[in-house]
This record gives C-alpha cells, structure tokens and sequence, in this order.
C-alpha cells in the first residue's frame, strides 16, 4: 500500500513539474504541498516512536538493531521542511520576477531578490547537508 501512495505521489510531483507556471501546476503543488503536511508528521511519529520504544509502531515488533531506519524517517521529515522553507523563498521569487517584468528594476524589487537569495542559500547548504547525512546513515547503518 505505501509503495502505491508512493508512486501517486510521485506523480502528482512530476505533474507538478511538467506544468509548473500555470495555474494548473500552481493547484497541483499546492496539493503536494498539502501532502507533505500529512507526510512529515507521520515520518516523525514512525521514527520517533521506534527510536524511543524499540518497537515498530502498530505491528510492536522489536527492531533489533535497526534503528538507523527509524533515524532516517526521522531525519526525513526535517528535510522535507526544509523543501517545503524553499518553496516558501521560490514563491517570493516568482512575484519578484513577475515585478520585475511589470515594472522593471527597482530597488524594491532588487531587495525582494537579495534578502530571499540569502536565506536560501543558507537553506540549501543545510538541505543538502542534511541528505548527505542521512545517505551516509543509510550506507553505514551505525546504529
């Protein structure tokens, strides 16, 4: 079953992708983003419930040594916030742009870009930190 949600989801992301600046790809992300609401808690609670307990949560099987997964559900919901920051900051960007074709440069608009692509840059290096992380986690199973 979570193999199917999966690979809907992963539709609806790539549909995203495909009409994105229209209306259309606006609505569909806005629905991505309105799943991962629901995603990030439950990375959160799976995780956090086997890291605490040592149990798989409803099924209450000992993890015996596995709680490496446990940390990865868990340190992929912190990412997908992040994602989900970055899509805030990309949000500014489009009425930026879209400014700046109406109205061309201005110190305002410059500011819009500036200020958004500071905090993003912060945000990546993090992000992607963070996914090197949870790879070697994954590769080395330390826990």
């Amino acid at each position: 079953m979570i193999w199917v949600a999966t690979a809907i989801w992963w539709c609806i992301i790539f549909a995203a992708f495909r009409h994105r600046g229209t209306k259309l790809g606006i609505k569909i992300t806005e629905f991505d983003d309105k799943i991962r609401y629901f995603v990030i808690p439950s990375l959160w609670l799976l995780g956090g419930y086997t890291l605490v307990t040592g149990k798989l949560l409803f099924v209450g099987d000992d993890v015996g040594g596995t709680y490496w997964f446990a940390t990865k559900l868990t340190f992929f919901g912190f990412i997908m916030i992040i994602g989900l920051l970055l899509r805030y900051i990309m949000k500014d960007w489009a009425v930026g742009f879209h400014r700046l074709r109406e109205e061309g440069s201005t110190p305002e608009i410059e500011h819009i870009f500036t200020s958004t692509l500071a905090k993003a840059r912060k945000l990546a290096y993090v992000y992607w930190v963070c996914i090197s992380t949870m790879a070697f986690i994954g590769v080395t199973k330390p826990f």
